[in-house]
């Protein structure tokens, strides 16, 4: 285009009173990102207007193009938690003036006026910006700390009061820590499980397992939920109860959380404890419930002769859900055999493949 940069400002306005929605896509996607490729448009070959020269884009003009457009995406923002989620995200593209200016507007917005889901979407999106700057602290992308901590203390005023807002994001598969993630991945483990430790006993002290219960359906992760409350003591009395009821459960979340349940107690209380069950309140189980326990045992023939002793049709049903990973080359023909046993061709060739065990 040969329009000047106060003509498309101009156009950007009328568009943003007729078509907001599509004005603030379209200022979105202007903001300066640190990927950004350019495609020019075709230029006309017989038209008069175009001029000789090709229009030259200065760093003075674009740097104003960048901070108008992050004015009039600040002042169209409102207390939407889904804008504010993209202009979180965008806040490292933003030019100082226009970043500062978004913290101030945070900062002055009244958290208790907001609606609970756009309160939500605020905090998360602060969460993950702050988090992921803090665990690259040398990467050149990354926002210096200077410039972190007054995100990091609005983001406090931010905090869901609702708790599944408020701790349900740490049940994912990779939580964004707001203090930034260690270098070391056994401490990061660490700090990630006690902050979820931490989730689950106030679910638990607030509404006991049925509190826990409630957070099921709304995590990413409902195993590693489960695998919390199994390590630890709370629902230590509960547990009967929770694995009659979840255990292969038509809900597919809660019978994730259940089998990570299990893998949390057996990780605690040893194999010894899932043996208990199986022989003590499992006897009155389904053969489903009782090989979803048996497959968070380890895949070995201690395991597989359990099975055995538990009947038919639990071994059926054990080896339709076990793994062909982890098996040791000594007993993989064992395994091999029954996995054919049981209709999984495919699970026996990928045992075979990783073990090179010769099927004669």
């Amino acid at each position: 285009t040969a329009a000047t940069l106060e003509q498309r400002l101009t156009v950007l306005d009328s568009l943003r009173e007729w078509e907001p929605e599509v004005a603030w896509t379209l200022m979105m996607q202007l903001l300066p990102r640190s990927d950004d490729v350019g495609h020019p448009t075709a230029k006309p070959r017989w038209r008069e207007w175009r001029a000789d020269e090709p229009a030259q884009v200065t760093h003075a003009e674009f740097d104003k193009g960048a901070r108008e457009i992050a004015a009039r995406l600040l002042e169209d923002v409102g207390e939407s938690g889904t804008r504010w989620e993209e202009l979180i995200a965008a806040l490292p593209n933003l030019p100082l003036a226009q970043y500062q200016a978004a913290v101030d507007r945070l900062r002055s917005l009244d958290p208790e006026g907001v609606r609970p889901e756009d309160r939500s979407r605020i905090w998360d999106a602060l969460r993950k910006l702050v988090g992921r700057h803090r665990s690259f602290p040398d990467a050149d992308w990354a926002l210096r700390e200077e410039h972190l901590k007054p995100l990091a203390e609005v983001m406090k005023r931010w905090e869901p009061v609702e708790p599944v807002a408020r701790y349900g994001w740490l049940f994912s598969h990779s939580p964004d820590l707001p203090d930034g993630l260690e270098a070391d991945w056994a401490a990061r483990d660490q700090a990630v499980a006690r902050a979820r430790l931490e989730a689950v006993r106030a679910f638990y002290e607030k509404g006991g397992l049925a509190g826990v219960l409630a957070l099921v359906g709304t995590v990413e992760v409902p195993g590693e939920l489960g695998v919390t409350l199994g390590r630890s003591e709370l629902a230590a009395t509960e547990e009967d109860e929770l694995l009659s009821r979840c255990l292969a459960a038509g809900d597919t979340a809660r019978a994730q959380f259940a089998r990570g349940f299990a893998v949390g107690r057996i990780s605690s209380q040893g194999r010894e404890w899932a043996k208990a069950k199986l022989t003590g309140v499992g006897q009155g189980w389904a053969p489903a419930q009782r090989a979803e326990l048996l497959v968070c045992l380890p895949t070995d023939p201690e395991t597989w002769d359990l099975a055995v002793n538990l009947g038919l049709e639990t071994e059926r049903c054990y080896w339709r859900l076990a793994s062909p990973y982890g098996i040791s080359q000594t007993h993989a023909e064992r395994a091999v055999r029954n996995l054919l046993k049981h209709a999984r061709p495919f699970a026996a060739i990928n045992l075979l493949a990783h073990r090179g065990v010769r099927p004669y």
